[in-house]
């Protein structure tokens, strides 16, 4: 996983319009995405984002649950904090 990023891509408004706390987007390719276990996810959300890198996807799996239930966890008790 690499760090957190300022999420500054024309998908970032999609996240302002749509008042959705997060998009993850899979990249699809050659050796990733269909028809292979292997996969990578941009997770962005307003103000930030990360990168999780090639890996299985019941990894990739894993560590998205993770995020979310952070991000949940921070929103639900200090919802100043999230941004």
């Amino acid at each position: 996983m690499t760090g957190v990023q300022t999420c500054a891509l024309p998908i970032c408004a999609k996240l302002d319009r749509k008042r959705l706390d997060l998009i993850a987007a899979n990249a699809v390719g050659p050796g990733q995405g269909f028809d292979t276990e292997l996969n990578q996810l941009e997770l962005l959300w307003p103000g930030g984002g990360v990168s999780l890198e090639l890996a299985p996807k019941d990894k990739l799996a894993r560590q998205l649950i993770g995020i979310v239930a952070e991000r949940w966890h921070v929103k639900n008790s200090h919802p100043a904090r999230l941004q």
